[in-house]
């Protein structure tokens, strides 16, 4: 079970997720670049994590009343 070609499994992409978002303000930056994948590809993760469907690599378009508010987000 799992994702792209790091190897690396579902559940540890939501632990990396979490791990983020529970970084202090003004060190995610560094803690991301400290990661072993690239910005681009974390930036898909958390999406997946947010708003898609991790276990079935989906993610959702961004468009209209669907599209969650920066809130929203960070209450995640």
């Amino acid at each position: 079970m799992t994702v792209g070609p790091r190897g690396i499994s579902r559940d540890e992409i939501r632990e990396l997720v979490h791990e983020y978002y529970v970084q202090p303000y003004g060190t995610r930056k560094e803690w991301l670049a400290s990661q072993p994948v690239t910005e681009w590809t974390f930036r898909r993760w958390r999406k997946m994590v947010q708003e898609g469907d991790l276990d079935r690599n989906l993610i959702p378009r961004e468009h209209g009343g669907m599209a969650r508010t920066n809130g929203e987000w960070s209450a995640f």
